[in-house]
């Protein structure tokens, strides 16, 4: 496990190394502009982080996309290989993991004055990770709006693909990205992340945990977003000592546990499988 302090510049300055090269940028210079200034030009937030991830990785999949067209080697196994090995795993960290993090808890927590300790992705997987610690004398909101910012920016990069997609924009052969970044993966780990092994029985959550929290304070985001939304309604009012840290767990786990917090687990599954439903998945999938 890797600590990444995280730098937006060089996120830059890779991304257009990438690209240069093969570049003809006649068709995304304006998207480009917009999102380089979006993103070097205020405090990122969800959306110029959502509108930067579409515009800069867009452009650096165009260029590998004409480079590929150009060369001797263009055959089914090196569109294969693209397809699987760049937009399809490289995509997910692109349009997923990076922004998730960064433009996400990291941006969101600097926003409510909680400094992050650091960021983190994680090879080969999908993972992610922005440390940071803060007591429950912090918002009870703000500490919920940080757990949910890592998918709301998700959705909100999902959306701008979204109308891409559907204004021609966005060349639909990118649907592994969009897809993979915007909807299957944050679908897929938050319908089967841990909650269900949480509400059901917190105790064993925590001894399989047990390696995860002697690193990190704060669970995973459902289960943060979870504690923070059941806390934030006043179950949790006699349990929490102010200046204790996000999140401490008491001595038996299962008081953490009510009817409100299974129905909420429910309903945070259900909304995550419904997104599969959307019709934007069949259009990309058709476009193609």
């Amino acid at each position: 496990m890797t600590h990444h302090p995280f730098s937006r510049h060089w996120l830059v300055i890779f991304l257009i190394l990438v690209s240069t090269p093969f570049a003809d940028l006649r068709a995304q210079t304006d998207s480009l502009f917009r999102s380089y200034e979006s993103l070097l030009g205020s405090l990122p937030n969800i959306e110029s982080g959502a509108k930067s991830t579409i515009g800069l990785t867009s452009l650096t999949f165009d260029q590998i996309n004409y480079a590929l067209q150009q060369s001797r080697y263009n055959n089914i196994v090196t569109r294969s290989l693209n397809f699987l090995g760049v937009q399809f795993y490289l995509g997910a960290f692109a349009y997923g993991t990076l922004p998730h993090e960064y433009f996400g808890h990291y941006s969101r927590a600097q926003e409510f004055d909680v400094q992050p300790d650091g960021y983190e992705i994680f090879f080969p997987s999908f993972g992610g990770n922005v440390p940071f610690s803060m007591t429950y004398a912090t918002d009870v909101v703000h500490r919920q709006m940080i757990a949910a910012a890592g998918p709301e920016l998700t959705t909100q990069v999902a959306y701008e693909a979204t109308k891409a997609l559907y204004s021609g924009e966005m060349v639909s052969s990118y649907y592994g990205m969009y897809l993979l970044g915007g909807k299957l993966v944050d679908s897929y780990i938050y319908a089967r992340n841990d909650l269900d092994a949480f509400v059901d029985d917190p105790a064993q959550y925590l001894r399989d945990a047990e390696d995860y929290f002697a690193e990190y304070n704060v669970p995973n985001d459902p289960v943060s977003y979870l504690l923070a939304l059941v806390e934030q309604y006043g179950y949790y009012d006699e349990l929490i000592n102010p200046e204790d840290t996000w999140a401490t767990f008491p001595a038996d786990p299962s008081v953490l546990i009510n009817d409100f917090v299974r129905d909420q687990s429910d309903r945070i599954r259900r909304a995550y499988l419904f997104q599969l439903l959307d019709p934007a998945n069949l259009y990309a999938l058709y476009a193609n």
